[in-house]
């Protein structure tokens, strides 16, 4: 939030045109940046997450298909 109100004030101060677009640009380009850093954090986060999920489920399955091959020898 202080980020963005710091944004919109130095909006508020550009003295030309050129310079409100050129601080606008760089708030966006800013704001991209933070999203695809936020995105890869959460990407990270819910791939541990998931495999930290699955891992009881593949170690069953093996246990299940060990057995299942010893009934079968």
């Amino acid at each position: 939030m202080e980020k963005a109100a710091d944004a919109v004030r130095a909006l508020a101060e550009a003295k030309s045109a050129s310079e409100f677009l050129q601080l606008q640009s760089e708030f966006a380009r800013a704001q991209f940046d933070r999203f695809v850093a936020e995105s890869s954090r959460l990407t990270e986060t819910f791939v541990k997450l998931a495999g930290e999920a699955i891992q009881p489920i593949q170690t069953r399955a093996t246990l299940n298909a060990e057995r299942i091959n010893k009934l079968v020898a």
